[in-house]
């Protein structure tokens, strides 16, 4: 299962269940949502080992340019 691991200044703030799908990009477009919420700075999607597979600035130099 993947899960949104919610950081400030590097520091762990949070960690959410992304139970609801296995598509990346809900996932990224809901962990964008709660750094806001949270105060944070950046995510990782994380597997079930906590090792990240996407960061926040990964995702986002891969998204176009409009």
């Amino acid at each position: 299962m993947l899960k949104i691991r919610v950081l400030k200044d590097g520091h762990v703030l949070d960690r959410v269940d992304a139970k609801w799908t296995i598509n990346i990009a809900e996932i990224a477009r809901e962990a964008d949502k709660l750094l806001p919420r949270l105060g944070a700075d950046a995510w990782d999607i994380v597997n079930e080992d906590d090792l990240a597979i996407l960061s926040k600035s990964r995702w986002h130099k891969m998204q176009p340019v409009h």
